[in-house]
């Protein structure tokens, strides 16, 4: 913590440089016997959120001049530098958190066995039926009734260029659980079957819902278009 802070007060934004300190903090604190996500909280609040050259100064035709490579290589440096290292980490991070981190922190910390017996088992199960159910279904209906009664009350507005059909894809998308889903149904089964009967719903519902979501968006952005 204090090399990210020492760094920070002598205004490095080189990116490999925290993600090396944020991976030796992980390690201190995961050796530490303090939960590993506490590192995490504390980079993000440790990292600089200003960038080196302010927006508003960086002058437009320096910034577009891409003629020589000197000029391109100015003009990245130039859009490297406008942004900050909290801003430009979300940016890299993103699809490994999303596509790759996330999904297998859910498969690793679902403690089920995915064989066929217990396949079939959460086939014929209402537990499972019922999760898959309001995680697909419930989701959408609560965030779309949620979201159309506040709009129509007068306490909130669609944004622009936002319409019902794309509220109601991203509603679906919702239905996408996998952190808190798994831990809410630790919580609630004291029944080892009838969690993992819960947590394979879990894992279906997110596959229906991710699809679901995807598939809505689309039809919404392809009216859009046409419209």
């Amino acid at each position: 913590m204090a090399a990210v802070l020492g760094a920070r007060r002598l205004g490095v934004h080189h990116v490999g440089l925290y993600v090396v300190l944020g991976i030796a903090l992980w390690l201190a604190v995961h050796q530490a016997g303090i939960h590993a996500t506490i590192a995490g909280v504390v980079l993000g609040l440790l990292a600089p959120t200003q960038p080196i050259v302010v927006a508003d100064l960086v002058d437009e035709a320096v910034l577009v001049d891409i003629s020589t490579f000197e000029t391109a290589a100015e003009t990245a440096r130039l859009a490297r530098q406008s942004v900050s290292v909290v801003e430009w980490l979300e940016h890299l991070l993103h699809p490994w958190t999303s596509y790759v981190i996330v999904p297998l922190f859910a498969f690793a910390n679902a403690g089920i066995a995915m064989d066929v017996s217990s396949l079939r088992r959460a086939a014929t199960s209402a537990v499972t039926l019922g999760v898959i159910v309001g995680l697909v279904i419930g989701k959408v209906i609560g965030v779309a009734a949620a979201s159309w009664i506040a709009v129509r009350v007068g306490i909130a507005a669609l944004p622009d260029g936002i319409t019902w059909s794309t509220l109601v894809g991203a509603a679906a998308l919702a239905g996408i659980g996998f952190t808190v889903s798994l831990f809410v149904a630790g919580l609630a089964f004291d029944d080892a079957a009838l969690e993992g009967e819960a947590k394979v719903g879990i894992i279906v519902a997110s596959v229906v819902a991710a699809a679901v979501g995807t598939l809505l968006l689309r039809r919404a952005e392809s009216g859009a278009d046409t419209g």
